[in-house]
């Protein structure tokens, strides 16, 4: 029995806790305080009853002092626990002392402390390097990366610092198994190509759903001149918290009808409740040149080269003296030394009811391309509010503005590419340097085509973009295990172009010709969610959600032409005295969702999640508007049974996932048969049908599983994941071929298959920590596309083939894109005639016809991934970024005019070796002037597209904080593309000429390459 002064101290306790509960109510009112008093008097009296316990209590922060809510403090020996509340402070009664107390929380380390008496204890978490502790978003939810059974793949805003890119689509490059980037362009505002787990559709849109802040991003038409638009070009690097993508069905299901290309879900930064401001200043400068240049022939070389091309097609020679013929390199009067500049700003922190954070960016940069530049200005503003004990208010609003100067979009014709073929043999420049502005001359007689030079600096596009993002929401916690919020956010964009070909160049004839474009739109995404976490026993956790969501888009465009200007500097439309052209379009979508998910784990060992989503969409047909999408996961923590030993392996978990996605990710009114009324038929109005009616139009759906192990060994130093998914896409929103007697050659129908599979990694290993820390990430993807079923059109038993940008096909048994060509088989030894296989294997000479064509190879690169190293030494530290592709090939359309040896365009360095008597053994044709000798489209155009690439090396020095008023003050030097090697025989492997949208990419066409960059910086935090 206890003595009475051990009695005495237990009750001196519970008047400490009684005094700190007065203390709390101190500041209420007075009718408050009463109804409190009972509560006082009940506790006093508990206390007084149990006064053989022991009260400990006290706080928990992190290493900065900010408060840690939902920390979970046990002890083991009593199986008594608790957890911190939303300030951080916890209350556990104990029967003994000295006892001792283990406390663990998501994202921090595990921290065991000895109680020996009922003091004030305030406790500080480590946070954790352990992946396993990261904390993910789910979609409508978070989670511990040990607790997912899916596949999704996440980076945080470390890899978004000090990144010189104009989007942040880029830095996903490498980052994310089976997420592949490339780029369209390395223009500044090129809309980057994500696939995710490869290409399951032929006809319909392929890129992935974005979600910001719960936000749906609404996709919407490019502009009619070759470039895209890109939704996030708004958005700030730097205000990017995490990017996560969800890439198998049970992860995506939850957004049913839009998940079955993959979602990327970007969650912004956000204050912090009870923090100090914390100010946050980054500048960077540098500049920027292109990669790499088109290695072309001098004057002299191009006439030798045509003369010999002349006689060998028996003509005299074309020029009498060679070796006098000047050189203009044309590149070089396009390319310049680009500058690049941006600075953000932003300030975060919180009091008891107010979180927020604010931030700002302002980047210019001029390209490598004169006339091409780029300016962005954003702002970012996000706001969270406790209303009492229950409730919060959140608001976000995030404008931005981007100017974009251009040059047209890229292909023969545009200044850059004439640069490629324009013939060099003429003198373009004026003795001050400038462009010459009048009609050039060679020694042949006048050249009629517009110089490049002449043309860049006579053309003008700019581009301005204004998006406004605006989120709201509210929160209402009745019960600690109870949340129910809505949430509202809308889009709006007002997009702009104005293109100007001057009276001097090639197309703007004699008067000059103008274009101009306007797009407005707007889209709103109305969520309600029910978030219920029963509190089951200490062996059972529970979490259900259940919600609504609406989304509606709506957008309309206008776009005009005209000619007749009196002047060039008059750009825009409104000048010009002859409108040939107008065109106006309306269009909208709408969006509903039910969705549902229950998450389960028993004794965190076995692990089970179930979700659905019954979405509808206006753009099927009526009786074919609703579908359901379920999923299901599960995953067993083997490492946490008893028989496991963990001497290495501290975790392991095997997984599983099943669900099915839908794409609708068409035109808005494709299941209806639509009609132009913009037809004049002898001076009268009148319409014409533009496409039949498909009510029977429904969802293309994705069947994906997925089965993999994550592990962490040597106490999460080598932590890593793994697994296998097949994904089967059916139903396919295919352009179907029709008879042309009824006057359309394609309806839009569910027909086709088509599947991916592979199998992924992603590694993360410490492979040296001390003095020197050095830590490691590589990841890697393989990928075999598919198709399995198509149409037969005529009957006979066999899918018919689509024909795809004319070097591509789709046929069951290959992957989408693949491409269909003559297959080049060199030169002949004995005459330099070009050679091509035909059907039968055999050598024929120069020309085989169309059914000679095989598949030559495919778009859709094996292989992917990326690895990253991270060393610091003190306060040194050095990161390197690598990405690579393998297993694909590159059409290079541009090549049938730099490599034909035909039309007296100009030519690559490499057919200076061309047969002859003198050198018979090449396989560069003999050039034949106006004669076709391996010109046609074939494999001599393909090119393997395998490169590894430094994508980005940055050097930094953190100058002590002891030394400086501030807690960081970093300087870095960093580089873009630095370094690429590759078996491409085009300038930049990475890039595209087709469409972001567009199944079948693979193909070059007079691209600009990507930028290399050098930037110098520095980081400021207070």
């Amino acid at each position: 029995m206890q003595s009475f002064l051990e009695v005495s101290q237990k009750v001196c306790y519970c008047m400490t806790t009684i005094s700190r509960h007065l203390g709390h109510y101190q500041s209420k009112n007075s009718r408050a305080m009463a109804r409190n008093l009972l509560t006082i008097a009940l506790l006093y009296l508990s206390c007084i009853s149990t006064a053989q316990d022991v009260l400990l209590y006290g706080s928990v922060t992190d290493p900065e002092g900010q408060p840690i809510p939902g920390v979970t403090i046990r002890v083991q020996e009593l199986n008594r626990g608790t957890a911190t509340d939303k300030e951080g402070n916890f209350e556990l009664m104990l029967n003994e002392l000295p006892t001792t107390v283990l406390l663990s929380c998501i994202g921090f380390e595990n921290q065991q402390i000895m109680v020996d008496s009922s003091a004030f204890y305030h406790i500080v978490l480590k946070e954790s390097a352990n992946r396993l502790n990261e904390v993910v978003v789910i979609g409508f939810g978070s989670s511990k990366k040990s607790t997912i059974n899916n596949s999704i793949s996440s980076i945080d805003a470390a890899a978004f610092s000090n990144v010189s890119v104009p989007n942040f689509q880029r830095v996903l490059q490498g980052r994310m198994p089976g997420v592949v980037v490339t780029n369209s362009s390395g223009g500044l505002n090129a809309e980057a190509i994500i696939r995710i787990r490869g290409t399951g559709s032929i006809s319909a849109r392929n890129q992935p759903l974005i979600v910001i802040d719960g936000l749906i991003l609404t996709a919407r038409p490019g502009d009619g001149f070759g470039y895209s638009t890109n939704p996030l070009i708004g958005i700030d690097p730097n205000d990017i918290a995490s990017v996560e993508v969800l890439k198998d069905a049970a992860a995506a299901a939850i957004y049913g009808s839009r998940g079955s290309n993959g979602v990327i879900l970007i969650t912004t930064k956000k204050g912090r409740f009870n923090a100090a401001p914390r100010v946050e200043l980054g500048y960077y400068a540098g500049v920027n040149t292109i990669s790499k240049k088109r290695d072309l022939l001098t004057g002299p070389e191009y006439a030798r080269l045509w003369n010999t091309a002349a006689q060998n097609v028996g003509e005299s020679v074309l020029y009498s003296n060679p070796s006098a013929e000047p050189t203009t390199n044309w590149q070089d009067l396009l390319l310049r030394r680009g500058f690049v500049h941006q600075m953000n700003a932003s300030v975060s922190g919180g009091s008891d009811d107010l979180s927020y954070y604010i931030g700002g960016s302002a980047r210019e940069e001029d390209f490598y391309l004169r006339t091409i530049g780029l300016k962005r200005y954003s702002f970012r503003a996000n706001l969270e509010h406790k209303i009492g004990s229950k409730w919060k208010a959140k608001f976000s609003v995030s404008p931005s503005r981007v100017v974009d100067q251009r040059t047209g979009n890229q292909w023969a014709g545009s200044p850059w590419g004439a640069a490629g073929w324009f013939q060099p043999n003429l003198t373009g420049t004026n003795e001050d340097g400038s462009c010459i502005e009048d009609d050039l001359y060679s020694s042949l007689g006048w050249v009629s085509y517009t110089n490049p030079c002449k043309e860049l600096e006579n053309r003008w596009t700019e581009a301005t973009r204004t998006q406004v993002l605006v989120h709201t929401g509210l929160e209402w916690s009745p019960f600690n295990t109870l949340q129910i919020s809505t949430t509202f956010g809308t889009e709006f964009n007002h997009e702009q172009q104005n293109l100007k070909y001057g009276k001097k160049t090639f197309f703007g004839g004699a008067s000059g010709w103008a274009w101009a474009y306007r797009q407005e739109a707007f889209s709103y995404n109305w969520n309600t969610l029910i978030n219920w976490s029963p509190q089951l026993t200490d062996e059972h956790a529970l979490t259900i959600t259940a919600g609504t969501q609406l989304t509606k888009e709506h957008h309309d465009y206008l776009t005009v032409d005209g000619s007749g200007f009196n002047f060039d500097n008059l750009k825009f439309i409104g000048a010009a005295a002859l409108i040939e052209y107008v065109n106006t379009d309306l269009s909208g979508a709408a969006f509903a969702g039910y969705l549902a998910r229950v998450r389960y784990s028993y004794r965190n060992k076995y692990q089970l999640s179930l979700a659905g989503r019954y979405d509808g969409s206006s753009r099927f047909g009526r009786e074919n508007r609703w579908g359901f999408f379920p999923s299901i996961s599960a995953g067993w923590v083997i490492s946490e049974e008893d028989f496991f030993s963990k001497n290495i392996v501290d975790f392991l978990k095997i997984k599983a996932s099943y669900g099915l996605t839908g794409n609708a990710a068409i035109a808005n009114f494709t299941s209806r048969g639509l009609a132009n009324a913009n037809v004049n038929y002898l001076g009268q109005p009148g319409y014409i049908f533009s496409s039949l009616e498909n009510g029977n139009l429904s969802w293309e759906k994705n069947l994906q599983w997925d089965a993999g192990i994550t592990f962490s060994l040597w106490n999460g130093k080598f932590f890593g994941s793994a697994s296998y998914f097949v994904k089967t896409t059916s139903d396919l929103l295919l352009d179907k071929p029709v008879p042309a007697s009824n006057g359309f050659s394609t309806i839009t129908s569910n027909v086709g298959k088509v599947r991916n599979q592979g199998i992924e990694f992603d590694l993360s290993l410490a492979l040296h920590n001390g003095p020197i820390k050095w830590n490691m990430g590589l990841n890697g993807a393989t990928l075999k596309n598919e198709v399995l079923k198509l149409v037969d059109q005529n009957g006979d038993g066999i899918d018919d083939d689509i024909i795809e940008s004319v070097v591509m096909l789709h046929r069951p048994g290959q992957a989408i894109g693949s491409y269909f060509l003559a297959e080049y088989a060199g030169v002949d030894p004995d005459n330099g005639d070009a050679l091509f296989f035909d059907e039968e294997g055999n050598k024929v000479p120069n020309y085989v016809a169309d059914s000679n064509r095989k598949i030559a190879g495919k778009s859709q690169p094996s292989f992917t991934g990326g690895m990253s190293h991270f060393i610091s030494f003190r306060n040194f530290d050095l990161r390197a970024d690598f990405v690579f592709k393998t297993g694909f090939q590159i059409y290079m359309w541009d090549q049938n005019l730099e490599q034909n040896g035909t039309w007296g365009s100009n030519q690559n360095r490499n057919q200076l070796n061309y047969w002859s008597e003198e050198n018979r053994h090449t396989d560069v044709p003999q050039p034949r002037l106006y004669q076709t000798n391996g010109t046609q489209r074939s494999t001599r155009y393909l090119s393997d597209g395998d490169y590894i690439r430094l994508q980005h090396l940055e050097l930094g020095y953190n100058i002590p904080s002891e030394k400086l008023s501030m807690s960081k003050l970093r300087i870095f030097f960093a580089s873009q593309n630095l370094w690429t090697l590759t078996k491409f025989r085009g300038l930049d492997p990475d890039s595209e000429f087709l469409s972001p949208e567009a199944a079948a990419t693979g193909m070059v066409h007079f691209n600009l390459p990507a930028v290399t960059s050098f930037t110098f910086g520095i980081n400021i935090h207070w």
